[in-house]
């Protein structure tokens, strides 16, 4: 239930989990969002950390024609706004404004494993034709990069960025992919 869902232990990054009932929960350190068959649920957690905050959305609140089942949310508290992934697009909603804008298309791709990193989108996916993908997203510039590993290996979840630039991702098979976003290259 939703009363049980607040009393979560707080995580320090978003991280998808899936509930009994194939939803799909995002959570991180100040807020949680519950994707319940087409209505968003939205908790932010107010200062002490103790009492949150509801909000419900529709598609239609959001200016989407439909939700996907497994669409997947940013909250970005600095700019009053949550960063959309919902069948292969990138939107951008801002509460204030009540607004959505999108930022980019990946197409009909299948796309999953969204993560933020230094104000870039990451995202991992499978694009028809090219094989594995990584989808990076610069939220400043608004421009979307496309990066293939030479071994195609199927990339799950952008994981950090390390001291040195470098992205460690996540795979299936091969353990962790590291691009070198310097060299644009695996």
């Amino acid at each position: 239930s939703s009363e049980e869902l607040k009393k979560r232990v707080l995580v320090l990054q978003s991280i998808p989990l899936r509930g009994d009932d194939d939803r799909t929960l995002y959570t991180s350190r100040n807020y949680f969002i519950n994707n319940d068959y087409g209505t968003l649920e939205i908790f932010t957690a107010e200062k002490n950390h103790v009492n949150w905050t509801k909000k419900t959305l529709t598609a239609k609140d959001l200016g989407l024609g439909s939700i996907d089942p497994n669409a997947m949310f940013i909250l970005l508290d600095s700019t009053n706004s949550l960063l959309i992934l919902n069948q292969g697009n990138i939107y951008l909603y801002s509460f204030e404004k009540k607004l959505n804008t999108l930022l980019a298309s990946c197409g009909e791709n299948f796309v999953y494993g969204l993560k933020l990193i230094e104000n870039k989108a990451y995202s991992c996916g499978y694009e028809k034709g090219m094989g594995n993908m990584l989808y990076e997203f610069d939220l400043s510039s608004k421009t979307l990069k496309k990066y293939h590993p030479e071994n195609n290996a199927r990339l799950l979840v952008p994981m950090l960025k390390d001291h040195t630039g470098v992205l460690w991702i996540r795979t299936d098979a091969v353990g962790v992919c590291l691009l070198n976003r310097k060299l644009q290259a695996f």
